[in-house]
Parts: structure tokens; C-alpha cells; sequence
């Protein structure tokens, strides 16, 4: 069977959606004790540990693909096939369709917009490329930002686990995050738009000026986003907390020794 064929690819995209679909309804033994009976926790819980199971197979398959074949980085990723690279992106078109026809089901549509544009800008250019059998190793390019993904989910999982701030696997992956965040988010985005500006020529308009273009820009968008939000919420919070903890401790003893000062006065204003 060759995966590469464009309907052997739609085929296992629909495999996948299928085996989501499956996963998604065996995840309730894994739920932790911690979430009790709290019925929007448990969904956000169980949406959040299927994405964290695509992103290690997606991220450490796109990995592989650049790590078995060091002459990918080097070859022209537009015209770049194996099949490797077609299964994984059906992997991940199965499990993106998954997740937004979850999110619909569940109501979440407004208040997860920019997972639910990211999903549909996905979902469109994978498909596009998959169909056509064009731009798989720029498509694989991508899916190293599921490495960050991975982080991302796990810190969040923990959290939703209750482990303690001052945790020291959860400290690990949160300066982890950043640092995938920039390398596999921020550096493999540009390498992406670098390559659509200086390949634009050869590209059909209607994909180039259709989907690429309008996709791209709702992913750089919504990556500086998520990005800000991390930086505040892992760093510049916690920061500003130590901040107002060493303020009120010194307030407090400055309040200490002004009313001990107060206690040894005499009535003339003498100290003992």
C-alpha cells in the first residue's frame, strides 16, 4: 500500500479521527481523583491529555523524520515525500477534525476561538498538502512546534493535578516551555514564512494568497499571544507576588519597631 497515494491518506486521517474518537471514550479510568465531580474540569482535563498524547507522537515523529534524514534540512522541502511524513500528517488531521467536532459537541466554540482558528487553519493547509501530495516536508517542519505542545500540556496537567507551585518537575517544564516555545514556535514559524516569501513564485496563487498566507497569519498571530500569556503567568505573576510578599514583610517590621518605639516612651517622649 503506498500512504503517499492522496486517498490512502485520507483514508488513515479518517482511521485516526476513528481511533481519537475510541481513545477519547477509554480516558475515563485515567482521570485523576483531584478533579472530583466538577463536569467542565473533567472535559477540559480529558480535552488537554489527547492533545498531550498527539503532540509526543506528532513532535517526536517529526523529530525522527529531520534526525533519520539529515539531508531533509537541506532538500527542497516543497517537492520532500517519504512516507513517514504522510502518515503523521494524517495522524494529525484525524486528530485536529477530532478535536474541533469535540469542542463543537461540548459548546466551547466561543470560548476556545483561537484553538478553534488555529484548528481550521490546520486542518485546511494539511489537508491541501496531503491531497496534493506538495509541501509534505514543510508540513512535517511544522509539526515540530508539537514538541512545544507537549510542554505546554504538561505543565498545564499538572496543574490541573493540584502539584504544588514550588514543585521541581513542574519549575523544569515551565523554563522547558519557554525555551521550546521559542526554538520550535517562534524559530520554526520564521523558517516557515522565510520559505513562502523567497519560494513564493513557485507557488499557485490560489494556495499561496488563499490558505497560506491567511493560515500563516492566524498562527503568527496567536503565537505571540500564547506566548505573552506564559511569560506572565509562569514568570512576571509569580515575580510580582515575591515582590509584594518582600514589600508587605518589610511594611510589617517597620510597623513592628515603630510600635515597640511607641510602647517604650515615656509620657516626656524619653525611652527607657
Amino acid at each position: 500500500m503506498d500512504v503517499t497515494h492522496p486517498s490512502v491518506g485520507v483514508c488513515l486521517s479518517l482511521l485516526f479521527y476513528l481511533l481519537f474518537v475510541l481513545l477519547r471514550a477509554k480516558l475515563v479510568v485515567f482521570l485523576p481523583k483531584t478533579l472530583g465531580h466538577n463536569a467542565d474540569e473533567t472535559w477540559k482535563w480529558m480535552n488537554l491529555f489527547m492533545s498531550w498524547i498527539h503532540a509526543f507522537v506528532s513532535g517526536s515523529t517529526a523529530a525522527f523524520c529531520f534526525l533519520s534524514d539529515p539531508g531533509m534540512l537541506t532538500s527542497d522541502l516543497i517537492a520532500y515525500v517519504t512516507p513517514t511524513c504522510c502518515v503523521i500528517i494524517s495522524f494529525s488531521i484525524g486528530y485536529f477534525v477530532n478535536d474541533f467536532v469535540d469542542i463543537a459537541v461540548n459548546k466551547k466554540l466561543g470560548l476556545m476561538w483561537e484553538v478553534i482558528c488555529h484548528h481550521i487553519a490546520v486542518i485546511l493547509l494539511f489537508g491541501y498538502n496531503l491531497v496534493y501530495v506538495t509541501y509534505i516536508g514543510y508540513t512535517v517542519l511544522g509539526l515540530l512546534v508539537e514538541i512545544n505542545t507537549f510542554f505546554l500540556h504538561s505543565r498545564k496537567l499538572l496543574q490541573m493535578s493540584h502539584t504544588p507551585r514550588e514543585n521541581v518537575l513542574l519549575r523544569v517544564i515551565k523554563v522547558i516551555n519557554l525555551i521550546t516555545f521559542a526554538l520550535f514556535r517562534g524559530y520554526v514559524l520564521c523558517c516557515i514564512t522565510y520559505g513562502m516569501y523567497v519560494y513564493r513564485e513557485g507557488v499557485p496563487p490560489f494556495y499561496y494568497y488563499g490558505l497560506l498566507v491567511p493560515c500563516m497569519f492566524v498562527l503568527l498571530v496567536i503565537n505571540p499571544i500564547l506566548f505573552w500569556r506564559l511569560l506572565r503567568n509562569d514568570f512576571l505573576s509569580r515575580r510580582a507576588e515575591k515582590d509584594k510578599e518582600a514589600e508587605c514583610y518589610v511594611n510589617n517590621n517597620s510597623d513592628m519597631q515603630q510600635a515597640n518605639g511607641v510602647r517604650h516612651r515615656q509620657p516626656n517622649g524619653v525611652l527607657h
